[in-house]
């Protein structure tokens, strides 16, 4: 086989080709020597070839010859001790960095995208719990306003301007007068107060959480209306001087008229008109109030609706309707007379029992004679020294040497803002009374059978009827006119209820409607 290297590139490349037509390679072999040398390849070394496909390049295997080749055209030749290993390291090596660069890249946009919805997701949380704490918040005020309502009854209620009542979280639980209430609230600091007024009573709520407090105020009383509690909130009364938002009470005739027993509207059409060139004469002043329904409705017309010629404006205010009576019902510690019983004791000595214990003064009629007191003429009863006679608030409590006598409560009330009044007459025990250990150990030698009371100082019942001032709502109108003064044309039309496109271009109701 001759080979003639009868080309070569200016890069230094030589090229040779086989002229051998019979050789088993149908194209011609490209050879370039890296080393700058000629050199021929013998058939024989084509064994050396051992790694090769027909659709790509042929490697050579250099362990044979020491000569490094590399065929460009369809066999390749490689040598791991060649540039081209370190080249494909350097490949090898870069590939790996772009994908290490790649899956870094791709992790801190995947961070990128869900860091704003974890935030998103914590602000939502945070609006959802601000916004239960409010609603929780307003809750418990409402259920301790309720509570308060329910504790203060007439015997509770402070008696002087200016006195207060007041109750903590705690005591309120304590007392079971609540239930069903956020645990983290200051149950010390948290509290109902209720203060006396002139006219009214004002009750404070306080709730106190962490470092936030809130204060509501209510102005309270034993109104004629209240029903469930002894107390409730002021109702608002209006003005008859003051002056009435249309905004609120407006509706017209037209409008009273067409929706009056007929609540299914498609089946009537119904009459509209609409006055041109016509005129109207200004309003009349407004008449004096005058009692009226309270079912009565306000009505306020158009400034050229020549159909409604009439205003009226409503007030309503509590008032004076008569007197009711109204029981009161309270306890004191008060003697009650049990029985009269039979002992054997000393002479010039008088004896009493009260509460199971034996007493005895220096000298009789003096400590029995508390079942002689009378209201009509109160006097001095033996030891018993006559104080005089004292109004109350709350009714009095007797003791073993204090006796309270019930004289008369408050009859009537015009303005009631508390519980009735109670008259009592006062008694005190001045006498030397003694405490009897052993009865039948009293004088040994000399001994006289005779009765003493028994007597008990415990809770009574104490039950008043109080007339009061009865009030209710009473209703007031006052109204105003105006007339046509020119009569103009009138058109009318009948569409359907509430036609937008007539009302607006000026046409009102008539009052007249017809079937379909």
């Amino acid at each position: 086989m001759n080979r003639n290297y009868n080309q070569y590139d200016d890069d230094s490349d030589y090229i040779f080709y086989d002229t051998n037509d019979d050789s088993s390679y149908s194209d011609d072999l490209i050879y370039e020597d890296n080393n700058n040398d000629f050199q021929n390849i013998d058939p024989v070394e084509y064994d050396n070839y051992n790694n090769y496909d027909y659709n790509s390049n042929y490697t050579y295997d250099a362990s044979k010859d020491n000569d490094n080749y590399d065929y460009d055209y369809d066999y390749a030749y490689e040598d791991d001790s060649t540039d081209d290993y370190k080249e494909n390291n350097i490949l090898f090596e870069n590939r790996t960095k772009i994908v290490t660069g790649i899956i870094i890249v791709t992790i801190l946009l995947l961070i990128a995208w869900i860091t704003p919805q974890f935030i998103n997701r914590n602000k939502k949380t945070t609006s959802e719990v601000t916004l239960t704490k409010k609603i929780d918040t307003e809750s418990d005020m409402s259920k301790l306003k309720q509570a308060a309502l329910k504790y203060y009854e007439e015997n509770s209620v402070p008696a002087n301007v200016n006195e207060t009542n007041k109750l903590s979280l705690k005591e309120l639980l304590d007392k079971k007068l609540i239930k069903n209430i956020s645990s983290s609230y200051n149950k010390k600091k948290s509290y109902i107060k209720l203060t006396k007024l002139e006219d009214d009573f004002l009750l404070e709520i306080q709730l106190v959480k962490d470092k936030i407090i809130k204060k509501e105020e209510y102005y309270i009383n034993n109104y004629s209306y209240c029903t469930s509690t002894y107390l409730c909130e002021k109702e608002d009364i209006m003005d008859p001087n003051q002056s009435l938002d249309s905004s609120e009470d407006e509706e017209t005739v037209e409008v009273e008229n067409t929706e009056s027993g007929d609540s299914d509207t498609a089946n009537y059409q119904y009459e509209y008109s609409k006055t041109e060139n016509g005129k109207l004469s200004d309003w009349s002043s407004w008449s004096d109030y005058s009692k009226t329904s309270c079912t009565a409705k306000a009505i306020t017309c158009k400034s050229d609706d020549f159909n409604c010629l009439s205003e009226t404006k409503l007030y309503n205010r509590k008032e004076k309707l008569g007197t009711t009576s109204k029981q009161y019902n309270t306890s004191r510690n008060s003697y009650t007379f049990i029985r009269q019983e039979i002992i054997k004791g000393c002479p010039n000595y008088d004896y009493a029992k009260v509460n199971n214990v034996y007493y005895k003064t220096s000298s009789t009629n003096q400590f029995t004679s508390i079942g002689t007191f009378s209201t009509a003429s109160p006097t001095n009863h033996g030891a018993w020294t006559y104080l005089g006679r004292k109004t109350y608030q709350t009714p009095p409590s007797d003791s073993i040497k204090t006796r309270y006598v019930f004289v008369d409560s408050e009859r009537y009330c015009e303005n009631c803002s508390s519980s009735p009044s109670y008259t009592y007459d006062i008694y005190q025990f001045n006498g030397n009374l003694q405490t009897v250990k052993n009865i039948n150990a009293e004088c040994p030698k000399q001994k006289n059978q005779r009765n003493i009371p028994t007597y008990n100082i415990s809770y009574q019942s104490v039950s008043v009827n109080r007339a009061e001032t009865l009030y209710g709502t009473v209703c007031y109108k006052s109204e105003r006119t105006r007339k046509i003064t020119k009569q103009g044309k009138t058109k009318t039309t009948w569409s359907n209820y509430d036609d937008e496109k007539l009302l607006n271009s000026g046409y009102t109701y008539t009052g007249n409607k017809k079937e379909r």
